[in-house]
């Protein structure tokens, strides 16, 4: 076996072990009870429901659903929504968990599952062996100040980890950084809206 087949190996499984840490995380996760606030760029009154073809597998009622989710701080709810399992796991592991929760009025675009097993497998290594550095970063650059709405979402927005992304498109259709698509967007967290994207972004480098 040569020395790149063996580092991919050593790469899937450890994504293999981050998934199922995070999927153990989702299936056993408790959430703290909180109640949905309004935000001015994104009042929850005028709230539609979420839209996207990843949206069927969200649980349409209990635990992870929509309407569970709105009760729960951005955090707590990616933990209850299967779906996001691996990046409930990496937000913890990154020690971003009670940030995101503490934060008032934020947009997350949030990985799927799938998305983060097709992340670079070098890419991802490197962020697994430095959580408080590499991970951190690539964490952080997927949350933007505010809720926006689908609305909002067209344009350039500046991430918490202080470069900037860029979204195309309108109505139903959304793709971020011209790679990652939204694939279930404009779901309600108490004090975040949520955007499901099939993609891991990458920040620029310096």
């Amino acid at each position: 076996m040569n020395r790149r087949l063996a580092r991919t190996g050593i790469v899937a499984l450890g994504f293999a072990a981050l998934a199922a840490a995070g999927a153990a995380c989702a299936n056993g996760s408790t959430t703290a009870a909180g109640t949905p606030t309004a935000s001015a760029s994104h009042p929850m009154e005028h709230a539609m429901a979420p839209f996207g073809s990843a949206c069927a597998s969200v649980p349409a009622s209990g635990s992870g659903s929509f309407e569970m989710q709105m009760h729960d701080p951005a955090a707590s709810a990616a933990a209850a929504n299967p779906m996001l399992a691996t990046l409930s796991h990496a937000l913890m592991q990154a020690k971003l968990t009670d940030t995101l929760n503490a934060s008032s009025g934020i947009t997350v675009f949030a990985p799927t599952n799938a998305a983060f097993s097709s992340m670079n497998p070098d890419a991802l290594m490197m962020a697994m062996h430095d959580p408080q550095g590499e991970l951190t970063k690539i964490l952080t650059y997927h949350v933007v100040q505010g809720q926006l709405s689908p609305a909002q979402l067209t344009g350039t927005h500046t991430t918490l980890e202080g470069s900037t992304i860029r979204v195309t498109g309108s109505g139903e259709n959304f793709v971020v950084n011209g790679t990652a698509h939204v694939v279930c967007g404009d779901i309600h967290a108490s004090n975040a809206t949520i955007y499901m994207i099939n993609g891991v972004l990458t920040p620029p480098t310096s």
